[in-house]
Formats: C-alpha cells, structure tokens, sequence
C-alpha cells in the first residue's frame, strides 16, 4: 500500500482559498492604500514636525513631479496594452540634454531641444516594435539600456551643475 502524500488537492484548495480571501482582497484594494499612506503621514508628521514645513512639501512635490509627468505618459501605452520601459532612458538623456544647452540658450530652447531629443527617441523606439516587430517589452528594454548608457557617457558619471543665468531666473 502506497504512503498517502501529505499535499492533497483538499489541502491545495484550501491554500489557494487563504491567498483569495475576503480580508487579503480588502487590501488590495486603492482606498486601503490611501488610508495606510495617510496614517504613516500622520504617524510621521507626529514623530517630527518638520515633515509638515513647506519646504518639505515642496520637495516631495517637486520629486513627484517627475514621476507624475512618466506616469501620464505611460497610463496612455497601459491602456493601449502597450508597455515601454525605456522611460528612464529618455527622461535621462533629455535632463542631460536640458543641463549642455542651457548655457548657450533660453529655458524654452533648452526644453525643446530636450524635447525633441525625446521625440527622437520615441521614434527609435517605434521602428524598433513597429518595424523590426521586436517585441515592445524587449525593444524598449533595450532602448533604455541603450540611453542610459548614452547618459553615463556623456556625463562621465557624473551629476552635471547647470551653470546658467536663464535657469536661475526661474528658481
């Protein structure tokens, strides 16, 4: 007579039913979420003050920012079924962009130089899943690696300080 195994199907069931419930579902979910990062900034606004000066707040908004702008862009491709992980790539080599041709111009010029060096990009990008029918998740993996080696090229690693009286102007 055979040993019984100790995983049955009854036992694999009821662990699968563990992982879908009620409870773990109910934190799944976007309010729950809301509600945690409202009580850590409670709980952390308590512990110290500071975190509710303005310029704290300033600077979380300012990192967010970034973040924000990526996200719009990428919930369009999401929504599309697309996916285009070469974002940081871009966001990279336009920054470093803006940093070299703000000396030599206007907070405008060096933006849309920026901007096109990012349409150029998202060009690269098209013929890569568009015509050479690479698949999106490795095209723009790729892509990425590929700028963001670029980025460290150029910078040689480095942070680059924009030096410039138009940007201080605006700061």
């Amino acid at each position: 007579m055979e040993p019984k195994t100790h995983n049955s199907n009854s036992e694999k069931i009821s662990q699968r039913k563990l992982f879908e419930s009620p409870m773990l579902r109910e934190l799944k979910t976007p309010l729950f979420i809301v509600v945690v990062i409202i009580v850590l900034a409670i709980f952390v606004g308590v512990k110290q003050p500071s975190f509710w000066g303005w310029s704290n707040i300033q600077n979380i908004l300012f990192s967010a920012g970034f973040t924000g702008l990526a996200a719009c862009g990428m919930t369009l491709l999401i929504g599309a079924g697309l996916l285009d992980l070469s974002v940081s790539g871009v966001m990279a080599v336009s920054a470093i962009t803006v940093a070299y041709t703000l000396p030599h111009t206007s907070v405008a010029g060096a933006i849309t130089v920026a901007l096109l060096v990012g349409l150029l990009a998202g060009v690269l990008n098209g013929v890569v899943v568009a015509v050479l029918r690479i698949p999106p998740f490795i095209g723009t993996l790729g892509t990425m690696y590929l700028l963001l080696g670029v980025a460290f090229i150029l910078t040689n690693g480095k942070v680059l300080a924009i030096s410039s009286s138009y940007f201080y102007s605006y700061t």
